[in-house]
């Protein structure tokens, strides 16, 4: 799972600045859930919402698809990380 810095990393290079409110809410779930916690808030319009609401400005509901998006490549990328190393 990315850390919040690679989340605001990747809003100050797409969008200018970070949008932590976003991050900090659509990964609240995570401290009871762990990585199961993406089933919530993680679909696109409800993290588009959140992020719009939480912002007042549509920059923040894209800051949480880029989230989601990030949360969703991230863990192939790792899945296929893992299936390389072990064929060695």
């Amino acid at each position: 799972m990315p850390s919040r810095r690679v989340h605001e990393l990747f809003d100050l290079l797409f969008l200018g600045r970070r949008y932590s409110k976003v991050h900090r809410t659509l990964d609240a779930p995570s401290k009871m859930l762990g990585q199961s916690h993406r089933s919530l808030l993680h679909d696109p319009m409800s993290a588009m919402l959140i992020g719009a609401v939480l912002t007042g400005d549509m920059r923040g509901a894209l800051s949480a698809l880029l989230h989601i998006w990030t949360d969703k490549n991230a863990t192939r990328a790792l899945k296929k990380l893992g299936r390389e190393s072990s064929k060695r």
